[in-house]
């Protein structure tokens, strides 16, 4: 039999003698993994969590602006492959991975919009854009090297 329901202008009512109907199991299964499933459970975190878990970010709650990854390396890659351009290989390399890390920033900030300051975002524009240019230099700079070599030759 189930007692009545509370009613707070009783005094002669406890609050104590209502029955959870949570608390049981209705269905009287076993369960097989020995836990009330109507009991919350202690949340434990993955043995590989490092203590640096970053939320999906949602403007609505998050206010505060954050630098573009990459777009510092982008940047700085961009410059010295731009003076480097006429090094050969290592400036080749260096340009292709300032356009590499600045456009996938860029990409990042276009998915995101608002997400990322103004700031790194021009950084990673400079290194984009840097890069473009030592590359183009540095094929410049092969196509006359090949035209000095078939005059010589």
């Amino acid at each position: 039999m189930n007692p009545p329901p509370y009613d707070p202008n009783n005094p002669n009512q406890n609050w104590n003698q209502q029955q959870n109907p949570y608390q049981q199991n209705p269905y009287q299964q076993q369960n097989p993994y020995q836990q009330n499933p109507y009991q919350q459970g202690n949340f434990q975190q993955p043995p590989n969590y490092q203590g640096n878990y970053i939320p999906p970010y949602n403007p609505n709650v998050h206010n505060v602006q954050m630098d573009l990854p990459n777009a510092q390396n982008a940047q700085v890659c961009g410059i010295i492959g731009l003076v480097l351009c006429w090094a050969g290989i290592i400036g080749l390399i260096i340009n292709i991975c300032a356009i590499v890390m600045g456009a996938n920033s860029l990409r990042e900030a276009s998915l995101y919009p608002g997400r990322y300051t103004e700031a790194s975002i021009s950084k990673a524009k400079a290194g984009r854009t840097c890069g473009i240019i030592g590359l183009s230099l540095f094929g410049f700079a092969l196509i006359i090297f090949i035209a000095v070599i078939a005059a010589n030759s």
